[in-house]
């Protein structure tokens, strides 16, 4: 990181969140003639670095709040201002309500819950012209869509001259499954439109510092490519897919799909049964009673209004764990007065209500491994699922099949590599309608396979892995003969 801020000698320097001063001692390193400004907000960590720095005229170690500091405020606006700024700034630090209420005034459009975004939009605007920012940070910001005003922000004012990306785990005991983390290096100017980026993805933490892995292993992308992209979302650069998830002219799955987020009670532990002690997440829920399970067609007066009587629980999907179809597990209270705190309860999240008791497909919305699609029918879909309800029923055995495909999974994470799956991500992917004779094959394979799971069969993973092949045919063939893929109305 030192070696990518290019300091030269009498560059000012600051370091916004210096912690054990690892970064402090780097710079030094690199160029000894500098003038180093660091920030800490921990008064403990402060007066460790003063006791190790406090003799040295080229180092300044000042505990304050980074985000909320007055001189630095005048700096913005007055100067002097930074030629370079170097950093590892807090992830996902809490904020309290006052707090947060400041933070949206400081920051008017940018989400306010990530820490480390603050710190990046904070630095950036104390930088000289011409200046260099060198930060570590979840990759997150580079996909999700919370931080799409971010990233138009700083494609538009700033160079954006590389970005390394790398797990989490080249720091023990740090490894979150979520994101990985990446080294992003800036500069203060307008990017020309021929500018080009350079993108790589590191895997071992020797490759960092490798000029071979970095001639090998890196892309060149315009930034004004991405400027100019949906959501300015970067591309990935860890998955690859048949589907080119940039470019590609067919359907996307909410084309042809309504993708919606689910229910939430506001109470889970009061309004939540299960199945079975075994059932995973069970421990802090009452069992159901069979006696408690309504039996009955939902209908939209269901939805609406609730059930009378006593047996008025009803089966919801939660997400994650199961391919094609998952034995109803969980049971929510869905009586009339239950259903009225529903949708007067400020917690609760009665919404999308008209997809209640609808056959629909469940994607989970937070998982990283691999998909697991499973069909939602005569049940509520909880706000941790994705239903998904395809517009032409003739494409909901297919489509069941592709979400639980190779190919969808790797356009999924080509749009977002994290783990949040949420309904906006998985409108997005694109999707490829095969030939009728081999759009029919999947068809009724998935259908006959789900008819067979859901009903006591044994679960086939070779029937799943042909459903797989056969998806990843039809997307090959499409690829092949340039057809275009049809949307059916």
């Amino acid at each position: 990181m030192a070696e990518l801020l290019d300091i030269h000698a009498g560059n000012s320097v600051l370091e916004p969140c210096a912690g054990g001063g690892a970064l402090i001692d780097a710079v030094l390193a690199v160029e000894a003639e500098v003038s180093l400004t660091a920030y800490e907000i921990h008064e403990e960590l402060a007066s460790r670095l003063c006791n190790q720095h406090g003799r040295d005229d080229r180092i300044e170690i000042r505990c304050r709040d980074t985000i909320f500091c007055e001189r630095l405020d005048l700096s913005e606006s007055f100067g002097p201002r930074f030629d370079r700024i170097i950093g590892n700034p807090p992830y996902g630090a809490w904020q309290s309500t006052d707090r947060r209420l400041a933070l949206k005034l400081t920051f008017p459009g940018f989400n306010i819950r990530e820490t480390y975004a603050l710190f990046l939009i904070r630095c950036l605007r104390v930088l000289n012209p011409n200046g260099r920012l060198v930060f570590i940070l979840p990759s997150t910001f580079l996909n999700l869509h919370s931080h799409a005003p971010l990233r138009k922000w700083l494609l538009k004012h700033f160079r954006i001259d590389s970005i390394d990306i790398f797990p989490s785990a080249f720091f023990p005991g740090v490894a979150f499954g979520y994101a990985d983390l990446c080294i992003l290096n800036v500069c203060a100017s307008l990017a020309e439109s021929a500018h080009k980026m350079r993108l790589r993805f590191v895997d071992e933490i020797g490759q960092l510092q490798s000029e071979q892995h970095l001639r090998s292993h890196s892309i060149m992308l315009k930034q004004s490519e991405v400027s100019e992209s949906s959501d300015c979302a970067f591309p990935s650069l860890v998955r690859k897919s048949l589907l080119n998830v940039r470019t590609h002219q067919g359907p996307r799955l909410g084309d042809i799909a309504d993708c919606v987020t689910g229910f939430y009670s506001g109470d889970d532990a009061r309004f939540l049964r299960v199945a079975s002690s075994c059932v995973r997440g069970a421990k802090r829920y009452k069992l159901i009673h069979p006696g408690e399970v309504a039996q009955l067609s939902f209908g939209q007066d269901t939805v609406t209004a609730g059930i009378e009587g006593a047996r008025a629980f009803v089966p919801i999907l939660k997400g994650g764990g199961g391919n094609y179809w998952k034995e109803k597990a969980w049971f929510v209270d869905w009586s009339c007065r239950a259903v009225q705190h529903y949708k007067s309860d400020k917690k609760a999240r009665f919404q999308n209500s008209k997809y209640y008791f609808k056959k629909g497909i469940g994607f989970p919305m937070v998982t990283s491994r691999r998909p697991t699609a499973a069909v939602i029918y005569e049940s509520l879909f909880d706000q941790s699922v994705v239903g998904i309800f395809p517009k032409d029923e003739e494409l909901f055995y297919y489509l069941l099949a592709f979400c639980n495909s190779a190919v969808f999974w790797d356009c999924l994470k080509c749009i977002n590599p994290t783990a949040n799956n949420s309904a906006r991500y998985v409108a997005k992917v694109p999707v490829v309608i095969p030939a009728a004779k081999l759009l029919g094959e999947i068809t009724k394979l998935c259908r006959v396979y789900y008819e067979s799971i859901s009903t006591g069969g044994e679960r086939k993973p070779a029937t799943e892995e042909l459903l797989n092949k056969l998806i990843t045919e039809g997307v090959e063939l499409a690829a092949r003969d340039g057809a275009s893929t049809r949307i059916v109305a």
